[in-house]
């Protein structure tokens, strides 16, 4: 189902396939592939020695792509980062462990330059930090800007530009203070940066217990919860002093708010008590809209980030009404002894290229007000109080027993064919075992066997022995008497 195809550096258009699930092709002994929203992708392989990469990878030139050979969509495809180890165990078996990269580590190749940057638009912000990226590298090392849809808090944009690489000038300046997506488009050799203020589509195919959910866990996380927010703006403009270089003095709200300088919000505060954080707005000098920004914030307030961790069947594989899951796209997640349905982004992905059947998906950083946290909770504490409910309702009759296990037979029989290839590789161990077993007690038996004929035949040659003495004896009796 994957392919893995390794380049030797760009240059190179044809390549060389290191891992093909035809029965003939080179295997890698593992491969995992890790996908993050607006993150790079990573791959990670183990080579053996019959493998032609083995020892002839290179750090940063050589090139790597993993392609589905059903979708034929690629799933990877960036360069070698490291090479992690290579190495001989205790049985001579010689290794190799190679971590590689998605393009976008590309833009750590060039640092930016000082620039004092005003202007009308976060396109020509971006804009201007992608050409000077352009401007240092070799020409495959190039992005094109795309489609960009977040917008500035300011309606423009003025921040300047430091010496950093350019990923985290990106990160530092948009991504971490703006938000959205930084997305990765490779079509005919044009690799496309688009800068998105939303990524993916709701797609109506759940993720449910007892038909693709193998496993799932769900954490709840309140380290971002704010009560009481203390809203701080730029910083004052006052004389240097010796202690200014440490921290200096900034707009707040007191003017405008009665002599505080903070906000509460009285329903989180019932529910969990006073948690006093602050927030900046550095480019913020009026207390007026410093107050408005912090009552904004206040109102998208997020009480918990909800994560959820899931591992799903490719159902894909087995009936084509199925899709593959895809990052950054929303599925409902079905599990009504955790939570009730809930549409969640997949923001990791997870493949193990030897085992196509299953893909491990992180969904969420889903984040909820108060009250969608408190009817979630009464929801969750409402099933499993009708969860007990029918525990305590359990003495049932004949019929009702017989009507249940009727739909449990309805439940076994939705799970995925790889719980009957489970069960049918564990009757053909306890075959063995048997069988095994069988020949132990029968090589115990002839042992056995084996030892009580020597013992008998020990005892018939005593007794011969015993006989042949004694008619010695009686010769040289007689032979005396003559």
């Amino acid at each position: 189902m994957y392919r893995v195809i390794w380049y030797e550096d760009y240059k190179d258009v044809k390549g060389r396939v290191i891992h093909d699930s035809s029965e003939a092709a080179y295997k890698l002994i593992r491969g995992v592939i890790k996908q993050s929203l607006g993150s790079t992708p990573v791959f990670s392989f183990t080579a053996s020695l019959s493998n032609p990469c083995y020892g002839n990878l290179k750090p940063l030139i050589s090139l790597i792509k993993v392609v589905n050979t059903i979708t034929n969509k690629k799933e990877f495809e960036g360069r070698v980062r490291k090479i992690e180890s290579l190495k001989m165990d205790s049985s001579g078996n010689f290794t190799q462990v190679v971590q590689c990269v998605g393009f976008l580590d590309y833009l750590h190749d060039s640092s930016q330059r000082f620039k004092d940057v005003s202007v009308s638009n976060l396109r020509g912000y971006l804009q201007t930090i992608i050409d000077r990226h352009n401007q240092s590298v070799q020409p495959h090392k190039r992005f094109k800007l795309g489609n960009v849809t977040v917008n500035s808090n300011n309606g423009n944009v003025y921040r300047g530009i430091g010496y950093e690489d350019t990923f985290n000038t990106i990160k530092d300046k948009l991504i971490d203070r703006l938000g959205g997506y930084l997305i990765l488009r490779n079509q005919n050799e044009e690799m496309t940066l688009d800068y998105l203020a939303k990524y993916g589509e709701q797609i109506n195919q759940p993720i449910k217990i007892a038909r693709n959910m193998i496993e799932v866990a769900k954490s709840i996380d309140s380290d971002e919860l704010i009560t009481r927010l203390v809203p701080v703006g730029a910083e004052l403009e006052t004389k240097e002093t010796d202690n200014s270089i440490l921290a200096r003095e900034r707009y707040t709200i007191a003017s405008v708010n009665g002599g505080r300088d903070y906000l509460d919000d009285a329903k989180l505060i019932e529910e969990f008590g006073i948690i006093e954080k602050s927030v900046s707005w550095s480019d913020t000098k009026q207390p007026n809209f410093l107050k408005v920004k912090g009552e904004q914030y206040l109102r998208d307030q997020r009480v918990a980030l909800i994560t959820w961790g899931v591992t799903t069947v490719n159902l894909d594989l087995l009936d084509k009404r199925y899709k593959p899951y895809e990052l950054g796209n929303f599925y409902p997640i079905d599990n009504k002894f955790i939570s009730k349905v809930t549409f969640q982004q997949v923001v990791e992905k997870t493949i193990d290229i030897n085992q196509p059947q299953k893909v491990d998906l992180v969904l969420g950083s889903s984040k909820q007000t108060l009250s969608a946290f408190q009817l979630q909770f009464r929801g969750f504490s409402d099933e499993l109080d009708s969860v007990k409910q029918n525990i305590d309702n359990s003495r049932k009759s004949l019929e009702e027993l017989k009507e249940e296990a009727r739909s449990l037979r309805e439940i076994v029989d939705r799970v995925p064919e790889q719980e009957k290839m489970l069960r049918e590789l564990e009757a053909e161990i306890s075959r063995q075992e048997s069988a095994n077993k069988e020949k132990q007690e029968e090589i115990l038996s002839l042992q056995t066997n084996q030892g009580r004929l020597i013992f008998e035949q020990n005892q018939k040659l005593s007794e011969q022995a015993k006989q042949i003495s004694e008619q010695e004896k009686r010769i040289v009796a007689l032979e005396n008497k003559k």
